[in-house]
């Protein structure tokens, strides 16, 4: 096969979303790269979802549907790995739209970059499709690595990756369950996987108040602190070295606001508990607060002026 045309598989994993699951769907049989097998797996729905889904695949077959009891969220998605027969895998979530040129553009990405899994940035909308915010994510792999310190440094259903990544790679396999994407980005990370991020705004994450995370309550920030102090001891050198030379240089001249935050944090644990770092100085310091108050001003501003606009997908 032409590898400018292979085949890339989206995994959707379903569960009582019949009232976005069609547009989720066919936000990706529209997409501007053809040569596509969505993978949905549906989890024991109890609602009209797997109705909407089948009747989809009959007028469109690249749409694969698969029906179970209801197994939760990590075996689903194993399963539809197991599934999937392209050279890459990509993810989406029922309730969530991509944009038309999503994986046309996150597979040149990883193709230029060389890389084994890209995410993109993405805005959130609410239950009405009205945008609500954007958000920005690191763009290197040397930027992506500073945000895992803190916070998963794309949105998961955003994600594509290398077909054998994510079969090498199971889910479920970390003891994190609660952070379960987050323990998975930061293994990767330590094992030397590169990554990257489209800077376009390729995904539209939908705000839900019956998302996993909020119904974990309590073991999210818990677990998150586990997953990022273990990451942050397994990387320590390949983290100073961000921090210093050229990269640092870079952060802060540059015009990139919103990464000074993942930096302010990691400059401060390696001042606190490691002799190897570069004293923390009050310039650095200085400039790297500056920076990130304008980044706070400007998401304040995009917020009120997007509940000014109600603007649509």
């Amino acid at each position: 096969m032409n590898k400018e045309n292979e085949l890339v598989s989206i995994i959707l994993p379903s569960y009582n979303a019949e009232l976005y699951l069609s547009d989720s769907i066919n936000s990706i049989l529209k997409q501007s790269y053809k040569n596509i097998e969505l993978v949905l797996i549906d989890d024991g729905s109890t609602d009209k979802s797997l109705e909407i889904a089948e009747r989809i695949a009959i007028s469109d077959k690249r749409l694969k549907v698969y029906a179970r009891g209801h197994n939760g969220l990590i075996d689903t998605l194993n399963y539809g790995i197991d599934k999937s027969k392209g050279a890459f895998i990509a993810r989406m979530d029922a309730d969530d739209i991509s944009h038309p040129k999503r994986i046309e553009c996150q597979l040149d990405l990883i193709r230029k970059e060389r890389a084994d899994i890209v995410g993109c940035n993405y805005l959130l909308i609410d239950e009405k499709s009205i945008i609500r915010r954007r958000y920005k994510v690191p763009i290197r792999h040397e930027d992506i690595l500073v945000r895992l310190t803190t916070s998963v440094p794309f949105c998961h259903g955003s994600i594509m990756t290398k077909s054998g990544l994510l079969k090498d790679y199971r889910y479920g396999s970390g003891n994190y369950k609660a952070v379960e994407d987050y323990s998975l980005w930061t293994s990767m990370a330590v094992d030397g996987v590169k990554f990257a991020n489209c800077s376009e705004q390729l995904y539209y994450l939908r705000e839900n108040t019956k998302s996993l995370t909020i119904s974990k309550g309590s073991l999210v920030p818990k677990s998150r602190l586990c997953v990022a102090l273990n990451y942050i001891i397994r990387s320590q050198d390949p983290l100073i070295s961000l921090c210093n030379g050229a990269n640092m240089r870079r952060i802060l001249t540059g015009t990139d606001f919103y990464l000074s935050g993942d930096y302010i944090h990691l400059l401060k644990i390696l001042y606190r508990y490691h002799s190897k770092s570069r004293p923390y100085t009050l310039l650095v310091n200085i400039t790297l607060y500056l920076k990130y108050i304008c980044y706070v001003l400007y998401v304040i501003i995009d917020v009120v002026r997007n509940n000014a606009l109600q603007k649509r997908i």
